[in-house]
């Protein structure tokens, strides 16, 4: 492959988003947007989550239907961290970010010292803390890595708690929602973007 500045690639390409009119991601080299309730400075470099993709929309379109205003919130398989900011914008109590990938770790502190973000932390690992509640997990990851862990997002929320969820392709949808039904998952809605599908569950009682 031909020696190029990659970022200065991505950075032609990577074009500002509108969700809405609600919500507005650029990168810091983006003039400011404005009359949007909120917005996003997100510097992706080398991980995932900037919002153009549609399972990263679905998820901020989920979040925005929920009123997250004083709660907890686990972002579980982070990437740069869009959905801790979009949480923290809501009203979040506090967040926290976990990535099993070092530099998104770095990448995803880095965006929230760029959005002003103080009420979240973000931390390397691949498990759900087994000492922590919260009222939602959100978590943009693959089908698989989503399956594995539904047993312990289901031990780790909190009652009435919210499960907000995408990554897996509508094809997969019977295969999730049975495996989410075994960890006691009742779904309460779902998006469809072309072949990705997002999803919200909540604990039955």
């Amino acid at each position: 492959v031909a020696e190029q500045n990659w970022n200065e690639e991505w950075e032609k390409n990577f074009q500002p988003i509108i969700i809405d009119n609600r919500i507005a991601v650029r990168a810091s080299f983006h003039a400011p947007i404005k009359n949007v309730e909120h917005e996003f400075i997100i510097d992706p470099k080398m991980s995932f989550g900037t919002g153009h993709h549609a399972t990263t929309e679905m998820m901020m379109r989920l979040m925005l239907e929920e009123n997250i205003s004083g709660k907890t919130v686990l972002d579980f398989g982070c990437g740069t961290g869009i959905l801790s900011i979009l949480a923290s914008k809501l009203g979040a109590a506090s967040v926290l970010a976990i990535d099993n990938d070092r530099w998104a770790v770095e990448n995803c502190r880095e965006n929230f010292g760029l959005n002003g973000i103080e009420n979240a932390e973000v931390i390397w690992g691949d498990s759900v803390p087994a000492d922590k509640k919260f009222d939602f997990i959100l978590a943009n990851i693959t089908r698989e890595v989503i399956i594995q862990h539904l047993k312990s997002f289901s031990d780790s929320l909190a009652k009435d708690g919210h499960l907000l969820t995408s990554g897996f392709l509508e094809c997969d949808q019977r295969t999730v929602l049975l495996a989410a039904s075994a960890c006691r998952f009742i779904l309460t809605g779902k998006l469809i973007s072309g072949e990705w599908m997002s999803a919200s569950f909540e604990l039955s009682h």
